[in-house]
Order: C-alpha cells, then sequence, then structure tokens
C-alpha cells in the first residue's frame, strides 16, 4: 500500500511545512485516516498523499482508499519517529518530455501538482490510529475508530417502498424485526412480533453433544439411557476446522445417561486412560473427553475416482486401469507402486530417562513372541521410531528389551492396557525391567510374581531341592485376596509364566481365568515341581498346629479331647453336630417375573453345579437357601441351572463375584430369564453347539459368547485361551476345555 514518490516533491516542503521544534514520538505501524470527502470529487487522474516532515527533510506516501468507506483514505506508516510535521494533499500528476504536448509521443511523469493541501504541527506524544479532518486545519484525534459503515447483508431483502425494513426472502410482503430475520412482525406495527398459530406445535429443542476424542479417530458415535433398548447408536459430525472434535444436537437422548464410541457398536465403547470400564456419564463436559476406545472404528473407505479400478481382493487398494496386477498409489493413482512392499505403519515413542533401546510387539505378534529393535531419532536422546508392516496398528505395547520381563508399566508400576490410538507420540511411563544390552546373565530361578508387584525386582524366589526338580516356599501368608502366577526366570531374563491350569485341586484357591492367574488369601506352603513328565503347582494350606483336623476330613477341625468331636471352623471351642454342619444362609431378592434362582460359587466353579433356592413363603420376589457346599467367599446367582441365565447389573454388564452379603442380596436384572416350562436352552455335549477349541481358540459355527467359570466375560481373549470355560450360543451353553 506504501509507495514512496519522487524526491522532487521536496519543493513542496516549504509550502506545507513550516519548521516546529519539538518531536513526535509514535512508533512505525501507526495507520492514519483522512477524510476527504469535504474535497469533493479528485477525479481518476488524482492521489492523496501524506508527507512527513523531520525539521530539513520529508517523507512522502501515497494513500490508498478504504474499501465500502467512500471518501476516506488510509496508509500504514514505516517510518515516523522524530516527525515534527504532518501534511495532506491531494494532487494532480506532471508530465514531461518528448511528448508532453503530443499524446502520441512517449512522456515521463516528472512530478505532482497539488490540488488541495492541509497541515497539521505534532510537537506532543502521540499513540493509536489518527484522523485528519478540514482542508485548511487539520485536527489530530487519538484512538480514532471508522464511523460505523457495515455493507448491507445482501441476503436480507427489504421493502422496495421501504428500505429500512427488512422483509422475509421467501414472504415479500412479510416484514421481520431487523434485528431477528427469523421474527416475523405486524406489518401494521413493525414494533409487535407474531406469534406462532397455537395449534403448530413448536419443534423440541435438543440437547447438544460435544466430544473431544483421541488422536486418529475417524468418526465418532454416541447412545444413551434412551437408546439403550433399540442398540441404537447416532452418528456425530465432526467440528469444523477441529481434528478431534465431534458434536451432535439431538431430540432423542434426554441427557441423563450417556457414553461415547468411535463406532456404531458396543465393540467400539470409550475407556479411560489404562482402557478400563468408564462410567455412564451423566453431567456434560466442556466439552467431554474421551480418554481411549475399546477399539478404532474404520469406515470402509471406497475410491473417490470411480475411474479408477481397484484390486478385487482389496477394496481399498487402487491399481493401474491398463495393468490390473500393479497396484498405485491411493494418492496419485499415476504412480505405481511396488505390491511386495506395501506401506507401513510409523510408531513413535517417548520413553524414560536411561532407556538404552526399545522394542514395540502387537498384533500380529502376539502369538509369536517376536518383538522389533526400533531406532532412536537422530538427536533425541529419549525419542524411538519404527516403520513396519509387521504390525496392524490395532494394538500393541513397548519394551526396553527383546522380552516381556521389559515390558512398559503406569508411573505407579502397575499393568497398562494394549495400546489402541497412536498419541503424538505415545509416552511410556515405567518399565518393568530397564534392559542392559551388555549386562550379565543372571542364575535362573523359580518365583512368585505379584504378591508384592509384578515387577521382577519383587518376585518371591522358590528355593530349589538338591535334585532340582521341586521347589517350594513354606508358611507363604497372603492376608487378603491377591492375584499371582509362578515363573520361571532363565539367564537372559526371558519368562516363563505357570497359572492355574497347572494348579491342583485346592478348595481355598480360585482361578480368576484370565491370563492363568491364581487368587488366593490365606497361609501356604507352595510347591513347583518339574519332572520329564509333568509341570504341577500344589498350594496346601497351612493348619494351625493347635487345632485337630478330623484325619479323614482335613479341613474339619475337632475337640481336641474329643477327636471324633467336630467344631465350628470359625470357633473351635463350639462343638458342631457330626451329622449336621451348620451351613450358610443365603437369601436374594430377584427381578420380577423370576420363576426359579439358583445359586453357585467359588466352591463349586470347577464343578459347573448350581444349587436351587427356595421361594420365601409370602414373598414373590425373595429366595433363600442354607447350605454348607458354599463357604460364602464368593458366589453369584442366577434365574436358571447353568451361566447362560447368570445376573447382570441394570444395564446389562457384567456384575463382579458377590463376596459381602447384602440384606438380602439383590439381582437388578439377569442374562436370559429362565422357564422351567419351556424349551431347555443348556446342552451338554459341545458337538451339540458344533464347538471345538485347538491352540488356546475356541471355533464355532455361530455367534458365541465366552465366560471363565467364575461369570467373567472374557469373549475379546479367544485366541490366547487356556483352561476350562463356559461357551454361550443362541442355542445353549457348555463347558468346554482349551489347551
Amino acid at each position: 500500500m506504501k509507495k514512496k514518490l519522487l524526491t522532487s516533491m521536496l519543493f513542496l516542503l516549504g509550502l506545507l511545512f513550516p519548521l516546529t521544534a519539538g518531536a513526535a514520538n509514535v512508533s512505525a505501524g501507526t495507520k492514519i485516516y483522512f477524510d476527504a470527502s469535504e474535497w469533493g470529487d479528485l477525479g481518476e487522474n488524482n492521489v492523496v498523499q501524506v508527507m512527513i516532515g523531520h525539521g530539513t527533510y520529508s517523507t512522502t506516501y501515497q494513500m490508498d482508499p478504504v474499501d465500502g468507506y467512500a471518501g476516506y483514505y488510509c496508509v500504514t506508516m514505516s517510518q515516523w519517529d522524530g516527525a515534527t510535521q504532518i501534511g495532506v494533499m491531494a494532487a494532480n500528476a506532471l508530465w514531461g518530455g518528448e511528448g508532453s504536448g503530443d499524446s502520441s509521443q512517449p512522456k515521463t511523469r516528472i512530478g505532482w501538482a497539488p490540488v488541495k493541501t492541509g497541515v497539521l504541527d505534532l510537537t506532543t506524544d502521540l499513540s493509536g490510529s489518527v484522523k485528519l479532518e478540514g482542508t485548511s486545519t487539520l485536527t489530530l484525534v487519538t484512538d480514532y475508530e471508522l464511523p460505523s459503515l457495515e455493507p448491507e447483508d445482501p441476503e436480507q431483502p427489504v421493502d422496495p417502498e421501504d428500505p429500512d425494513q427488512p422483509v422475509d426472502p421467501e414472504d415479500p410482503d412479510q416484514p421481520v424485526d431487523p434485528e431477528d430475520p427469523d421474527q416475523p412482525v405486524d406489518p401494521e406495527d413493525p414494533d409487535t412480533p407474531v406469534v406462532p398459530d397455537p395449534e403448530e406445535p413448536e419443534e423440541p429443542a435438543g440437547i447438544t453433544f460435544t466430544v473431544q476424542v483421541p488422536e486418529g479417530t475417524i468418526e465418532c458415535y454416541i447412545t444413551g439411557a434412551d437408546l439403550w433398548n433399540t442398540g441404537e447408536f447416532l452418528q456425530m459430525e465432526k467440528v469444523e476446522g477441529e481434528d478431534n472434535l465431534f458434536t451432535i444436537t439431538t431430540t432423542a437422548l434426554k441427557g441423563t445417561e450417556w457414553k461415547y464410541a468411535s463406532g456404531p457398536s458396543w465393540d467400539y465403547v470409550e475407556k479411560d486412560a489404562q482402557g478400563g470400564e468408564v462410567a455412564n456419564r451423566t453431567e456434560a463436559g466442556n466439552p467431554d473427553v474421551v480418554a481411549s476406545w475399546l477399539a478404532l472404528y474404520t469406515p470402509e473407505v471406497k475410491p473417490e475416482d470411480p475411474d479408477t479400478p481397484v484390486d478385487p481382493e482389496d477394496p481399498d487398494q487402487p491399481v493401474d486401469p491398463e495393468d490390473p496386477d500393479q497396484p498405485v498409489d491411493p494418492e496419485d493413482p499415476d504412480q505405481p507402486v511396488d505390491p511386495e512392499e506395501p506401506e507401513g505403519i510409523t510408531f513413535t515413542v517417548q520413553v524414560p530417562e536411561g532407556t538404552i533401546e526399545c522394542y514395540v510387539t502387537g498384533d500380529p505378534l502376539w502369538n509369536t513372541g517376536d518383538f522389533l529393535q526400533m531406532e532412536k531419532v537422530d538427536g533425541e536422546d529419549n525419542l524411538f521410531t519404527v516403520t513396519t508392516t509387521a504390525l496392524k496398528g490395532t494394538a500393541w505395547k513397548y519394551c526396553s528389551g527383546p522380552g516381556w520381563a521389559y515390558v512398559e508399566k503406569d508411573a505407579q508400576g502397575n499393568e497398562i492396557s494394549d495400546r489402541t490410538a497412536a498419541g503424538n507420540p505415545d509416552v511410556v511411563a515405567k518399565w518393568a525391567l530397564l534392559y542392559e544390552p551388555d549386562a550379565e546373565p543372571i542364575e535362573p530361578y523359580y518365583a512368585i510374581r505379584g504378591l508384592v508387584s509384578w515387577d521382577m525386582a519383587d518376585d518371591i524366589k522358590l528355593t530349589a531341592n538338591a535334585e532340582g526338580t521341586e521347589y517350594a516356599i513354606t508358611g507363604l501368608d497372603i492376608e487378603a485376596d491377591k492375584e499371582f502366577k509362578v515363573i520361571y526366570v532363565d539367564e537372559n531374563v526371558n519368562i516363563t509364566w505357570y497359572g492355574v491350569s497347572a494348579l491342583e485341586a485346592n478348595p481355598e484357591i480360585t482361578q480368576t481365568g484370565v491370563d492363568n492367574i491364581i487368587l488366593a488369601a490365606g497361609k501356604y506352603d507352595i510347591y513347583f515341581k518339574v519332572d520329564s513328565k509333568s509341570i504341577w503347582i500344589d498350594l496346601t494350606s497351612v493348619d494351625d498346629p493347635d487345632q485337630p483336623v478330623d484325619p479323614e476330613d482335613p479341613d474339619q477341625p475337632v475337640d481336641p479331647e474329643d477327636p471324633d468331636q467336630p467344631v465350628d471352623p470359625e470357633d473351635p471351642d463350639q462343638p458342631v453336630d457330626p451329622e449336621e454342619p451348620a451351613g450358610i444362609t443365603f437369601t436374594v431378592q430377584v427381578p420380577e417375573g423370576t420363576i426359579e434362582c439358583y445359586i453357585t460359587g467359588a466352591d463349586l466353579w470347577n464343578t459347573g453345579e448350581f444349587l436351587q433356592m427356595e421361594k420365601v413363603e409370602g414373598e414373590e420376589n425373595l429366595f433363600t437357601i442354607t447350605t454348607t457346599a458354599l463357604k460364602g467367599t464368593q458366589w453369584k446367582y442366577a434365574s436358571g441351572p447353568d451361566w447362560a441365565y447368570v445376573e447382570k447389573d441394570a444395564q446389562g454388564g457384567e456384575v463382579a463375584n458377590r463376596t459381602e452379603a447384602g440384606n438380602p442380596d439383590v439381582v437388578a436384572s439377569w442374562l436370559a430369564l429362565y422357564d422351567p416350562e419351556g424349551e431347555p436352552t443348556a446342552v451338554d455335549e459341545a458337538e451339540a453347539l458344533s464347538i471345538y477349541a485347538a491352540e488356546g481358540t475356541i471355533y464355532a459355527d455361530a455367534e458365541i459368547a465366552i465366560y471363565t467359570l467364575a461369570g467373567v466375560d472374557v469373549t475379546a481373549m479367544n485366541g490366547s485361551l487356556y483352561g476350562t470355560y463356559i461357551v454361550k450360543a443362541e442355542n445353549g451353553a457348555t463347558l468346554i476345555n482349551v489347551w
């Protein structure tokens, strides 16, 4: 916009700038506005200039018209400090040279002839924008703002006879409120709004939900209490200009309870930062924030160019129209790519200080045990990266070394869920063990891991016998229910895990069904035996040496002075009837319409037995049982005699094993309601469901759900199962062993 003019204009300074003492201290960048409207039409050959005087010399700039403001001119100064005077003039170009009097000959612009002029003395400190007004006396105005001359809305029509009165674009005879063009007003009284017809119901206002999602999310959905039963998920819209922000305004949800998902089903529901369950949302954030997804939904992507054919076996891969066997770059269909070298996925991770090497593993390397070594990013001590086609990017974890002993942990040293969404970069808080490539081999050992923590440093080592075939630890005291495993650590810190599949039956011990973890509480002698044919674990309860027991029933204490007299295990001074030992009473309130009620527990997990309860007289929804078959350590209820009818919470979710009795216990809902008069739903043989198992995987020709004997849903872990499980299909349920 600024144009320095010819120095020949200096002859004008005597006219415009009488020398004035003092100087204005105004920074460069100050805008000068000038209202030349009083000078009338200056004509297309005239220009408006501003001249800044600095005592004995000046600088001249051309001013540009201000769009939308007739008669206004503006210039942004590039230098000002030391200026003593400012002048404005409208000028007409002066021309000279050979063609001065002949329009057919070349001529040269030699200067400007002033048409209108004005002078302003700058003898005080100034700041902000200034306006020069008038033609003979120019007045300085600080903090000047242009008058409100906003252009009219071309999309808002007005009454031809009354340009100040806007009208409805679809009904030019209907005037509207100038402040609210959507509000019709009375033509006779434009200040009075038209009241809508009371018989025409207004559309109810929807509720707006806005959520910030993890990096890489492609689509986002919402469901809630009003849609639980229909299973419907509403697709949200991406907020324009925001990659990770989605929103929706809907009347389908009341805003009482809701959850988000990356896809249109529960398979993609939101999780917390550690991959754990998230409670139903009841209060909106600003916005809501999703930490992670159970799985990242990837919608089917079809080529945008209908003229570009795709690989029939891989619809996402475009190919050369003239050579269908030649894949091309989806971003550039004219660019062939090497079919032998598909594009890889890049993983980048920031690791803890002191990390020497870094590895990544994930789907589909879980089963092979492979760990891919990453490269250190040049110039970054704690940043590693790798681009690979060996991982799908659906689930992965980092390790400081090539084994699970070196796996990543959270800041407190706890297990973390598999990663499913990439960070920028991913961040590891802590290692289970720091890998040192040059470290000396260790002495191999068997140990208990998990009682203190899952870190190698807290392993409780077992002592070997002379032959090295049996390992033991005696009198180990586990104060409360605790998960743990027996492990073998070799000289290179590679770990072999042993768990419930090798556990000899012990009524005090519970299997969780997850990763072969043992769950126990009490005092034990633990024996781990290795021979040529078998590997087994024996956890033996440590008895009270002062309390004799029945030789034929070690779990039954007896009176020291009368070995034939059994006593209460909780109160050894209290004798019990040997013919009728005292049982434990369970009472439960069940959902309306329940016909029968059953109970099972930790003492019956392995047998799969369910005990039928009795309906309390006079109470339709109350059942009870007193039994010695359950010790009351863990239990669950069912509406029928197998896991197909197990209890659920009010939203149909999993219920943890009960460990404390209510008064009474309360069941919110059933997985299915058992009808003793209806068709049976349980079957005895796996063949009836066409189910079989091999190498940790359960196969079926129908959709199935897989539960541990404790009722925990482990369907998502199919492919890495080991032990006995309940398999439920549409036509029934059965037990199956997986090896």
